[in-house]
């Protein structure tokens, strides 16, 4: 959001008019930039999936995941009968945590991982509840975009 110029801001009981107008043009300007629009040439979708999986591997490196190659992640997965096959959860390892152009290489060997990166993305708005016009506000959150000034 932050390299969209945006933020979330936490609301109370009701948000005022100025935040609801604010949360309007910040919802145009997260539509058109995840839209691949000419809103903003530096910042499109692709940019914005690679930069959700860095902060997915950021995550999972502070919950002490770790990288694993395909071929430990399929030694593990067989020794102990793991059902998927691109992580070993018990000793916190993942394929899929690796640089963005690795991923091509987990991929072809188990299916699609890079769309859950755009999922997540394009799902922001509804996730966080900031997308009236979206059901399913499942945080049950009471926030909204606004604009950095």
């Amino acid at each position: 959001l932050f390299l969209m110029g945006l933020k979330l801001v936490e609301y109370d009981d009701s948000p005022t008019e100025e935040q609801i107008n604010d949360n309007t043009k910040a919802l145009e300007i997260f539509n058109k930039t995840i839209d691949k629009s000419e809103y903003n040439k530096n910042l499109d979708i692709e940019k914005l999936k690679q930069i959700e999986h860095e902060r997915w591997n950021a995550f999972h490196y502070c919950e002490g995941w770790k990288n694993t190659t395909l071929e430990e992640t399929l030694i593990y997965r067989n020794y102990i009968n793991e059902e998927k096959k691109h992580k070993y959860l018990l000793g916190k390892m993942h394929a899929c945590l690796c640089a963005w152009e690795q991923l091509d290489k987990v991929e072809k060997k188990y299916g699609p991982f890079k769309v859950y990166d755009e999922i997540f993305i394009r799902e922001i708005s509804r996730i966080t509840g900031c997308d009236e016009d979206k059901e399913g506000n499942i945080s049950g959150a009471k926030f909204l975009l606004a604009t950095i000034n």
